[in-house]
């Protein structure tokens, strides 16, 4: 297995030129994408390193992750599961993998989108979440050496399915 480079700049248009293709192709007519929302993609930021950002799509929310300018990922299994700790709590990310992405880590947060009223709501959800996790970059934080060997080794990999 190679490895993957991490990248000089953030993933945030990049990301967000993807989903709005993928909305366009291949979502927009199955009948849990919602017609009435746009894919909405906050800034990326390096926390511990990792580019890190909010997606927000007409048919799910996640937290994405791409390995930041510094790193290098071990290439893993698309669909293995890893457990890492944001903003003091821990979350399941799938590996994930497109074509013009490269290799990415994906949290879902909401899937399929129920409850968000519009876009503006959409938009403070992105907003407010990504906030959120970067407020805990554990560069500011003074205990956090597990977190540290956790981003950049994933130790908590797991093989599921």
């Amino acid at each position: 297995m190679s490895e993957i480079a991490g990248l000089s700049q953030s993933p945030a248009e990049l990301v967000e030129r993807v989903f709005q293709h993928i909305h366009q192709q291949e979502m927009a007519q199955m009948s849990f994408c919602r017609d009435d929302l746009n894919v909405t993609v906050s800034p990326f930021q390096c926390v511990d390193g990792q580019w890190t950002g909010v997606v927000f799509t007409p048919w799910m929310l996640s937290l994405m992750i791409f390995p930041g300018p510094d790193d290098i990922w071990p290439r893993r299994h698309v669909t293995s599961k890893l457990g890492i700790k944001l903003a003091g709590s821990d979350y399941l990310f799938n590996v994930g993998e497109h074509e013009e992405l490269g290799q990415y880590l994906s949290c879902s947060l909401m899937s399929p989108i129920k409850g968000v009223a519009c876009q503006q709501e959409a938009d403070k959800i992105v907003s407010e979440l990504s906030r959120m996790v970067w407020a805990f970059d554990c560069k500011t934080e003074s205990i956090d050496e597990d977190k540290r060997r956790l981003f950049s080794g994933f130790r908590n990999e797991q093989s599921i399915g």
